[in-house]
């Protein structure tokens, strides 16, 4: 089998970094955004993760896409999710994949 695709994971923090949650309109916006750019994505749970000495909680969230222009997309998504959630960086890891729909 050969790679047709990529997969995209991205991590969004449940709360800022004073441990305030982050409001509903922030992942609405994500959501609707994700929605209109995208056929579909997948959001496996909560991830726990470590970065500089302390932990946090955040929203994974995994989108196959068959084009490196539909990467530029997400990055550019990943950039105003990075402003909305008050962060300095975001998580943005991107995999080439053998991917195929089983009916």
């Amino acid at each position: 089998m050969q790679e047709n695709a990529f997969k995209v994971s991205l991590l969004f923090p449940l709360v800022d970094n004073e441990g305030n949650p982050f409001e509903e309109e922030i992942w609405d916006s994500l959501y609707n955004k994700l929605f209109q750019l995208f056929r579909g994505f997948t959001e496996p749970g909560i991830a726990k993760g470590w970065w500089l000495g302390h932990s946090d909680l955040n929203r994974m969230i995994f989108i196959v896409v068959p084009t490196e222009e539909e990467i530029e997309q997400i990055k550019d998504l990943a950039r105003w999710a990075r402003t909305q959630f008050r962060q300095d960086a975001m998580y943005f890891e991107c995999q080439r994949i053998y991917f195929e729909e089983i009916e």
